[in-house]
């Protein structure tokens, strides 16, 4: 795969499958020329497979119950568009847009009847509303609670997430949140059509966290009732019976752990996934019986889970399921391997098809993955090696993910495609602390082992990678990751002198300004270090990088976006600064207007940029080329 190729794959999402079996679902591609996504809605009836909508930007498909039309959230071409709510016929004719709201629609779910949608929306708060885009600017922020930001979504103190209903035909909009006091996000309704249930926090805390209540409010009478208190809630989904379901964890601070199915009942959450040991990534009932997709030692298979807690196996391959839909039609979902970045897939009556054939041909330009499993001393470590064709000794990159939370696995990624068409072998593993290996493996980073036992596994499954595949040579590795994975990539730099090259990206580097300028400060260093600020600054920073990166020697690329909120730009500019003073190779990257998720959802010309830099500075240091040798 070469920088070319960026806009040569299709990247399928948001499977919905009606009761008759026809699927709608979304695919978007990149238009480096118009620096933009380009994403379609196509439904697929039997293999006979239609586009839509036109576009430009057209994402999360929906059908209306009776199956007639789909709902969708449309963005414009303008860069300062925001996504509004549409509905087309199924049958086809023009899309119409529902919706106008000043930071745009943000989900959306139908009502039974198919009469109505109820919605979630970002718009200005009342005091910001009527202002010019100037004044906005002008005006000066009086910030009372955290958090003030959020990555991805701005600036908070001028915002506010309302609930809407809106008729079909747009002419009827009810706005149903009785305050903007409190954010209301992921409303559904429920199987009647009576209620509404939604995630807000409206315990009135000064420094809010990620923990959200799981709300629902009655249509009619506007009567709240709490379905679950605090909590890690996302995703909720009714029962055919009415019975509302989210997954999470019943406190923020039960995090890092398995995300599980819970049933919500009156008395207190129960879940029915708690003897699964696996994280639950998303999920979708038919009748009484739930279908999630679930993380499994780098694969994403789907199971069925029944109001019992019984679990059953409904497909697992090597391979990465996403984008799940049920209905009595069957079950959609797109699937992608190491060679194809996805495809529409139906499940039903014991098979998955597929459906689609967007990347067809594209899959001659991606190497196979191999995988094999390590063990340093605290359970088994997945590790991955890809290999460029050919017989010739090859750099390596060793390849660390964020979260730490996360998995590498079995599917498609941009980034080891990119970096073996280059000429490296690539190195991955998901050591102590990633998700796919259950609660033990991933709370196993926590407290004094952070920095300690994911170090030990990462050394062993490189030193392992390169006795294994003699082509990798020794002496010419790089390291690099992003988020966790940057943090990771300095922390090993300043112990491990063996690396000749280094890319550290929107890391987390100094976990005490950490605490006070990221959207997650104010809770995070606990979750990890179990420490927290007043009181634990020297626990702080002994667990962050910058405490021993005046160690560090390997030459070192730093890459940060300028609205990251997650890992403000400001913890980039501490390892530059010191780096640069301590006479390290070390140079900085900065990309204006982006978030954290540049390399994931970035403009296409950036992505583009990001993926040259990162080239060119291991090709400086990694690759045998007489410039290099000369130097």
């Amino acid at each position: 795969m070469q920088l070319e190729d960026l806009n040569g794959y299709v990247i399928l999402a948001g499977t919905s499958i009606a009761e008759d079996g026809r699927i709608a679902f979304g695919s978007r591609r990149m238009n480096l020329e118009d620096d933009r996504y380009d994403a379609h809605i196509w439904v697929a009836d039997g293999q006979a497979l239609r586009k839509l909508t036109a576009g430009p930007t057209d994402l999360t498909p929906q059908f209306s119950p009776d199956g007639t039309k789909v709902a969708f959230l449309r963005k414009g071409s303008a860069p300062t568009d925001k996504p509004q709510l549409a509905v087309i016929e199924v049958a086809g004719g023009e899309a119409e847009v529902l919706t106008d709201f000043s930071m745009g629609a943000r989900t959306f779910d139908w009502s039974p009847d198919s009469a109505r949608l109820v919605v979630s929306a970002m718009e200005y708060a009342s005091e910001w509303a009527e202002l010019e885009s100037d004044e906005r600017k002008r005006k000066p922020v009086r910030v009372t609670r955290l958090p003030m930001r959020f990555d991805t979504l701005g600036q908070f103190h001028n915002t506010v997430d309302t609930t809407w209903i809106i008729s079909v035909d747009g002419q009827d909009k009810t706005k149903l949140s009785d305050t903007e006091a409190f954010r209301e996000v992921g409303a559904i309704f429920s199987p009647d059509g009576s209620k509404v249930a939604f995630c807000s926090d409206r315990s009135g805390e000064l420094v809010a966290t990620l923990g959200t209540q799981v709300w629902e409010r009655d249509v009619q009478t506007g009567d709240l009732t709490m379905a679950a208190d605090l909590g890690m809630w996302s995703t909720l989904a009714y029962s055919e019976a009415g019975v509302l379901h989210a997954i999470g964890l019943r406190d923020i601070f039960d995090w890092p752990d398995m995300l599980q199915l819970w049933r919500l009942t009156d008395d207190s959450p129960v879940s029915l996934t708690s003897g699964l040991d696996r994280g639950i990534a998303d999920a979708a009932f038919v009748g009484d019986q739930a279908f999630v997709l679930v993380e499994d030692e780098g694969r994403v298979v789907v199971k069925q889970v029944g109001p019992d807690g019984v679990v059953i196996d409904v497909h697992s391959a090597d391979s990465v399921a996403d984008s799940l839909s049920v209905s009595s039609g069957g079950v959609a979902f797109v699937e992608s391997t190491y060679d194809q970045p996805g495809e529409l897939m139906k499940f039903d009556d014991g098979e998955a098809v597929q459906m689609t054939s967007f990347n067809d041909g594209f899959g001659t330009k991606l190497v196979k993955g191999e995988h094999f499993v390590i063990n340093a001393g605290g359970g088994d470590v997945d590790v991955w090696v890809y290999l460029p064709g050919g017989s010739e000794v090859i750099p390596v990159l060793l390849n660390i993910h964020g979260g730490p939370a996360a998995q590498y696995g079995y599917g498609f990624f941009d980034e080891f495609q990119m970096y073996v068409g280059d000429g490296y072998g690539v190195v991955a593993c998901n050591p102590r602390g990633s998700s796919g290996r259950g609660a033990e493996h991933v709370k196993a980073v926590v407290g004094k082992s952070w920095g300690v036992n994911d170090f030990a596994d990462i050394q062993v499954a490189l030193d392992e990678a390169l006795s294994r595949y003699p082509r990798l040579d020794a002496d010419r590795v790089g390291v690099m990751g992003g988020s966790y994975g940057g943090f990771m990539t300095a922390w090993i730099t300043a112990r491990d002198q063996r690396f000749k090259s280094a890319v550290v990206e929107r890391a987390l580097l100094n976990w005490s300004s950490f605490s006070g300028t990221s959207d997650i400060g104010p809770y995070f260093p606990q979750m990890y270090v179990e420490a927290s600020l007043p009181d634990a600054q020297d626990e702080l920073w002994e667990a962050s990088p910058m405490a021993r990166a005046h160690e560090i020697r390997t030459p070192t690329l730093i890459i940060h976006s300028e609205e990251d909120y997650r890992c403000p730009i400001e913890q980039a500019e501490q390892l530059f600064t010191l780096l640069l003073r301590a006479g390290v190779e070390t140079e900085m990257v900065r990309f204006p207007g982006e978030s954290h998720e540049l390399s994931r959802l970035g403009k296409p010309v950036h992505r583009k940029e990001r993926f040259e830099a990162i080239l060119d500075w291991h090709g400086r240091h990694l690759l045998i080329t007489a410039e290099n040798l000369a130097n």
